[in-house]
């Protein structure tokens, strides 16, 4: 359960539960943790840099932490890792997590703004464009001084019908500072960091005529061979969504008057293993946004790859160990990652689908 989150333009946070020893018990001896720019596999694993300063492995189940460092802004970076016990006998390459590093967008300091009454006068910070209805937009900054970026508190936004939205907050004082934007659609899917690079103007920061790239997601990323997938997201109401696939133009179709959009993907074509999915948008009047933020998704050759619980392409004794494990656990969230049919329940129905599913 590898995951990666709370991005500067150097670092990522890591964060994970710590596994055994021998399967789910006992405490493991050392953690292997990587990093590329590319999604990590069995194949490229020696090709990927190793973080600096692992933790040392706690009991089963804790969760454990750290941060990334060292990393370039405006990337996208995968992480895995494998565990050792005192052999050292090594496990196989965990979940891939990824994130992307924050871009940078300064705003330079304005000897102008200063008013005749000797104090500083603050500045307005405006950003207006497209995005979607019901998105929930965040204005981000920090000053040169700063490692994270905070969310700045808006003085209005409006967000209209048809997508177009108006942020504005006055308030900056002094110093140089970073900006950034983030919009996120009613279900949640963010865009990731939009920065932008403009001049200040006397006191204003002002960004104008944004179109943001489409959000995307699926309804599940881990899917069988032939087995029909869906993707979708949010764009403005009307407008040209094209999807793209490993980075060839796949579908294009129209959003609908909700902004919401949504593509059939037949997977027959594609080989097993981890694929690629963007999107971006078309205005009416031909303008192109910038692409969405890539999502992965893996075709198995398993015909329950959801019971697959550690990865490693086939279902036996080791994930029937974590299954039971879960399944008597006490953390309600734990448990339903045993929720093999995706009805919301833990019961007797998912016991026997993982059974079915296990090669013994």
């Amino acid at each position: 359960d590898l995951t990666a989150s709370n991005p500067t333009t150097s670092s990522l946070d890591l964060s994970w539960t710590a596994p055994g020893d021998d399967n789910n018990s006992g405490t493991a001896t050392t953690y292997d943790i990587r990093y590329f720019t590319s999604s990590i596999t069995t194949a490229n694993w020696n090709s990927a840099a190793q973080v600096s300063g692992e933790p040392a492995p706690q009991d089963t189940g804790t969760g454990q932490s750290m941060t990334a460092t060292g990393l370039s802004a405006n990337t996208t970076y995968y992480f895995a890792m494998k565990t050792s016990d005192e052999a050292p006998n090594e496990s196989v390459i965990s979940n891939v997590a990824s994130g992307a590093t924050l871009a940078e967008a300064v705003i330079p300091s304005a000897a102008s703004s200063a008013p005749s009454g000797g104090g500083v006068a603050p500045r307005r910070v405006t950003f207006s464009g497209y995005a979607y209805p019901g998105s929930a937009i965040e204005v981000l900054r920090k000053s040169v001084t700063d490692e994270l970026y905070r969310q700045t508190p808006t003085e209005s936004t409006i967000i209209n019908e048809d997508g177009s939205f108006s942020v504005n907050y006055t308030g900056v004082l002094g110093a140089d500072y970073f900006f950034a934007l983030q919009v996120k659609d009613k279900d949640g899917r963010s865009t990731g960091i939009l920065a932008y690079n403009t001049s200040l103007f006397g006191d204003v920061f002002e960004v104008k005529d944004i179109l943001a790239p489409p959000t995307i997601g699926f309804e599940k990323s881990l899917i069988a061979k032939n087995e029909g997938m869906k993707v979708m997201g949010y764009a403005i109401p009307n407008n040209i969504v094209e999807l793209k696939i490993d980075g060839s133009k796949y579908k294009e179709g129209h959003a609908d008057q909700s902004g919401f959009w949504s593509f059939n993907v037949d997977t027959v074509n594609l080989d097993y293993g981890e694929h690629n999915a963007r999107a971006r948008q078309t205005s009416p009047d031909g303008k192109l946004s910038n692409t969405s933020l890539t999502r992965v998704f893996k075709l198995s050759k398993l015909t329950i790859p959801k019971a697959d619980l550690n990865n490693d392409g086939v279902v036996d004794v080791s994930d029937w160990s974590i299954f039971l494990y879960r399944w008597g656990s006490k953390d309600n969230g734990l448990r339903l990652q045993n929720d093999l049919n995706n009805d919301g329940q833990l019961n007797i129905f998912d016991f026997s689908i993982f059974l079915a599913a296990m090669k013994i």
